[in-house]
């Protein structure tokens, strides 16, 4: 999907010119800019949800033209998993969540509103790592690629403000580690597994 690529793209851009604003001490332009993440997010969440049913039915008409050893591999990992599913669907709900928090906190909290939005974006870079096919993938691969790229940021927090911004990483954790529960939970279980395929209309 270009647009949704596109629209991750424009995040990134906008969230890396909010973060020098503030380091260089031009709050008034971060507070002008920080307007387009109001048109951004709702758009972002919107693809989002549209590129998970749109992503699993890639995967499965792959499957259709594959060779039939692939096919049929292909196939019984989509029917008796719901990780091509659940996963992306984890990562959209979280960031909007986080970015929510974010905003909320954006004239009470300076620090808790930064590092969500941080947050946020960690989030769906799971989603950019599975395209990564380099990279070796087992069992919690991605949530130790996902702590490895968090950890300048805590090394930032701790070398440069000496502190830890303690609500934001408890909040992270909190939602983030109870997400991974709860799908790990549902992955697997049949009446899932049963439902997916109908509701992706394959």
């Amino acid at each position: 999907m270009p647009f949704h690529a596109g629209l991750m793209v424009a995040w990134l851009l906008v969230l890396l010119s909010q973060t020098l604003l503030m380091a260089t001490g031009k709050g008034q332009h971060h507070q002008r800019l920080g307007r387009i993440a109001f048109a951004l997010v709702p758009a972002m969440v919107v693809t989002m949800l549209i590129a998970v049913p749109a992503s699993y039915r890639a995967a499965w008409h792959f499957a259709q033209a594959a060779r039939p050893d692939v096919r049929e591999a292909q196939l019984n990992f989509l029917n008796h998993s719901s990780g091509p599913f659940l996963g992306p669907l984890q990562g959209t709900l979280e960031f909007a969540l986080f970015v929510f928090i974010a905003l909320r906190a954006r004239r009470t909290d300076s620090g808790l509103h930064k590092w969500m939005m941080i947050l946020a974006t960690a989030t769906v870079l799971p989603a950019a790592m599975v395209r990564m096919t380099w990279l070796p993938n087992f069992a919690f691969s991605f949530a130790i690629y996902l702590s490895i790229a968090l950890l300048p940021m805590f090394l930032w927090d701790i070398i440069r403000t000496k502190s830890v911004p303690k609500a934001a990483y408890l909040i992270w954790l909190a939602v983030w580690r109870t997400a991974e529960i709860a799908v790990w939970a549902l992955d697997g279980q049949p009446w899932l597994d049963d439902a997916i395929p109908h509701l992706m209309d394959v």
